[in-house]
């Protein structure tokens, strides 16, 4: 466990990574799973957000929900809380601007080559993080839920396909390229398993040993940098604020792709 900002910085440091890029499925993802982490990166960290424009005829009972009147204005609206969360944890961003089922083999690929900027191999010390799409494969079951509420914690999303999509789709791209990776646990989809489980199902999936490094995040900043999306915190942690506080004081999850260069923590 790195149980503050010092120490995932320090950590950092140590495996030799000068720049961290965050590929966040859509406009809250990235700060909802690693804020923790994000705030220690600081300035050598960037945000990647796909999915960033409104499709039509995707959303609207969601974006209604939210107040707006459509997903286009849902949109517009959740555009400008990503930048002052960015701003807030001083973050760089990238909007992809893609719409739900834009993303393919070949726009994965233009989008990372226009933040690496370069051709394979990608810089050494770069680190990509990827979601993990942490819902899982199986249905999320009435015992699983009665579960949860024994143990009193959050209820898990199920799995969402365009945070698989993301993950498969930018994997086949950085692993053919030789690229630094990691999944983060993305909440709130980690609740419905543990690390360990999420670890077992990365690995059987890209058929690469990991290792996982867990960040005690504060939670009171955390709290903030999910507030600069008032849009959608409602709607994903409610009104309770020891609710909010459970969903969030998860500690957040990285499993790194074992590589001789990236072995133990400090």
């Amino acid at each position: 466990m790195l149980p503050d900002n010092n120490s995932a910085r320090e950590w950092l440091n140590a495996i030799g990574v000068k720049r961290l890029i965050v590929i966040s499925p859509h406009l809250d993802d990235a700060v909802l799973s690693v804020a923790g982490l994000l705030r220690a990166a600081s300035a050598r960290a960037q945000v990647l957000t796909v999915f960033t424009e409104a499709d039509p005829q995707y959303g609207m009972a969601w974006a209604q929900a939210a107040g707006f009147k459509d997903a286009r204005e849902e949109h517009a609206a959740r555009r400008l809380e990503d930048m002052r969360a960015m701003h807030y944890l001083g973050c760089g961003h990238v909007h992809a601007g893609l719409r739900s089922g834009e993303l393919t083999g070949d726009t994965a690929q233009g989008l990372l080559k226009g933040l690496s900027d370069t051709h394979a191999p990608v810089p050494s010390d770069t680190l990509f993080l990827l979601p993990a799409a942490s819902g899982g494969t199986r249905p999320y079951t009435w015992f699983q839920k009665l579960r949860n509420r024994l143990l009193r914690l959050p209820f898990g999303a199920p799995s969402h396909p365009e945070h698989e999509q993301v993950r498969d789709q930018m994997w086949s791209v950085l692993s053919s390229r030789a690229a630094r990776v990691g999944f983060y646990a993305d909440l709130p989809y980690a609740w419905r398993q543990s690390d360990t489980k999420i670890q077992a199902e990365l690995e059987a999936r890209t058929a690469r040993p990991l290792e996982a490094i867990h960040i005690r995040a504060d939670l009171q900043d955390k709290l903030a940098a999910t507030g600069h999306y008032p849009s959608q915190m409602q709607l994903i942690l409610g009104n309770t604020p020891a609710y909010q506080q459970r969903v969030l004081s998860r500690p957040e999850c990285i499993f790194l792709v074992k590589t001789p260069s990236m072995t133990g923590t400090p």
